[in-house]
């Protein structure tokens, strides 16, 4: 026998099917979406620009006089 006992037996019970080494095509995909995101992170920290808030004093005055807005029924 070219196997010793214990490897016979074990090929034998295989009863839960076969041992997979090959990962499904989604595993690649989710992988690849997840670096993407990762990329446009990095980018947008390197060469994103944010606008930032500014607080005045003043009135805000409309430039041609004032006007009167109303709803046509009452809610």
């Amino acid at each position: 026998m070219l196997f010793r006992q214990e490897v016979a037996a074990a090929q034998a019970a295989q009863y839960l099917g076969s041992v997979r080494l090959q990962r499904p095509w989604s595993y690649a995909g989710v992988t690849g979406l997840a670096l993407a995101l990762a990329l446009m992170l990095v980018a947008f920290a390197t060469w994103g620009e944010v606008n930032r808030k500014a607080r005045l004093s003043g009135v805000v005055v409309p430039s041609q006089g004032s006007l009167n807005i109303s709803a046509p029924q009452a809610a």
